[in-house]
């Protein structure tokens, strides 16, 4: 199989889509039947499509639906038949994460830039969706397609590799977050607000916004892949209390270490994700979660010992893999 991804990643830190798009690479390279191409050619087998987003080192020749459209008309055989098919990655939609911007040619271009994803899912001849709750929010905005399923993402080798934890908690609790974004959906006002609990120590990853206060949190930056693993080896939990996250790959690469993870109940796909691997912050009683934090720990963790596999790359690429094969059986 040829496959061509329209997603270009980088090797530096630049958020979720580009980790997985990496670790995606990576994985399907090592398949003797996959050959992952750096230039569309009508020998391709497959079009993968991380939406229509084109990555940090950019690839604007499929940015847009009828740039899409046109390349599987032009790539037909001369039977007529479909010779590259379609695979779609579905990331979000600006509609339902938040059109930041009051400037109305901003929001025009945002809304067409949905349709356009929409579009582009409904003539996929599959759609990998990365939660149930993912694939509501698509259906509720227009996605028709029938061919579908969920793959959770899943964490590369390097946090799946760590030793399980080990650790037992004193009277001191260590908690680390990550967010790329500085957006008001990722809920930095209640990671400060869990580092007001005198027992607890927060050290948050990435990037913090200026209009909330950080108050006790240790602001670390954003940083590499290596210095993540050490925070998350060093932790005893992640806190994750981003809203309307469809599947947060921080929190897989969490759970790949042994990490469990306390997350936001709001709506998102964390609550399919984490699978009892962790819990939900009581937003209304931050000190009963941190309570619980405390007296659960141990539970959690021997849990994930033996969890820690379905949060893995291998997993992930594997059915990835499959729904390729599948896809190129077709007639």
């Amino acid at each position: 199989m040829k496959i061509y991804i329209n997603y270009k990643y980088t090797n530096e830190p630049w958020g979720g889509a580009n980790s997985f798009i990496r670790t995606l690479s990576l994985g399907l390279s090592n398949f003797s039947d996959v050959v992952l191409v750096d230039s569309l050619d009508r020998g391709v087998d497959i079009l993968l499509m991380n939406q229509l987003h084109s990555g940090p080192l950019g690839d604007t020749n499929l940015n847009t639906f009828n740039k899409v459209k046109k390349f599987l008309i032009d790539s037909k055989d001369s039977a007529g038949g479909k010779v590259c098919k379609l695979v779609v990655r579905a990331v979000n939609l600006k509609v339902h994460s938040g059109i930041h911007s009051k400037n109305p040619k901003n929001i025009l271009r945002s809304l067409w830039q949905d349709i356009q994803v929409i579009m582009l899912a409904n003539i996929a001849d599959y759609v990998i969706f990365q939660s149930e709750y993912q694939r509501n929010i698509f259906k509720k905005f227009g996605y028709n397609g029938y061919k579908n399923r969920i793959i959770f993402n899943g964490a590369s080798s390097e946090y799946s590799h760590v030793p399980a934890s080990s650790r037992v908690i004193g009277d001191r609790l260590t908690l680390v977050s990550v967010t790329a974004s500085p957006r008001s959906q990722k809920r930095h006002d209640l990671i400060a607000r869990v580092s007001l609990d005198p027992r607890v120590d927060v050290l948050h990853f990435g990037r913090w916004p200026d209009k909330v206060k950080p108050l006790n949190v240790k602001l670390m930056g954003v940083q590499g892949r290596d210095a993540m693993i050490k925070a998350f080896k060093d932790a005893h939990y992640l806190i994750f209390p981003a809203e309307k996250e469809p599947c947060s790959n921080a929190v897989c690469e969490a759970l790949s270490c042994g990490l469990p993870v306390i997350y936001n109940p709001a709506p998102g796909g964390c609550s399919e994700l984490v699978l009892g691997n962790g819990f939900g912050l009581n937003v209304a009683d931050i000190k009963e979660s941190i309570d619980k934090a405390f007296s659960d720990y141990a539970g959690y963790v021997a849990k994930l010992k033996e969890k820690r596999d379905f949060y893995t790359s291998e997993r992930a690429v594997s059915d990835y893999y499959n729904v390729f094969k599948e896809v190129c059986c077709e007639n």
